[in-house]
């Protein structure tokens, strides 16, 4: 897979939790980690300077997100631009894998 100078491999079905971590400390080191977690929130747009820095901030995440993706990680989210929303929908879609061992236990009855 190509180098995308963000993670070293395109998220693909095998390699979600490698690929959240990796693009997870470059979004912090961008300073963009607010956007997509949640905790920097969407201000009013009658505040000019300060949606405008978010609206900024919000496409250099989701530009991150969509260059980092392989085209059908990320192509199902239609025209939704919220970096938070297409993060929070790969975590849906590729949800993290269960601890060695935490298998489903079945118990028999007597």
């Amino acid at each position: 897979m190509a180098f995308t100078g963000i993670v070293s491999d395109k998220l693909n079905e095998e390699n979600y939790e490698n690929w959240k971590e990796c693009l997870e400390s470059y979004l912090k080191s961008q300073g963009l980690w607010g956007i997509v977690s949640g905790e920097e929130k969407e201000p009013p747009q009658s505040d000019k300077n300060q949606y405008d820095l978010w609206v900024k901030n919000n496409a250099k995440a989701l530009h991150a997100l969509q260059i980092s993706c392989g085209a059908h990680s990320i192509a199902k989210f239609g025209g939704n631009q919220s970096a938070k929303y297409r993060w929070d929908r790969l975590a849906e879609k590729f949800p993290a894998p269960l601890p060695q061992g935490s298998g489903c236990l079945l118990r028999q009855g007597n």
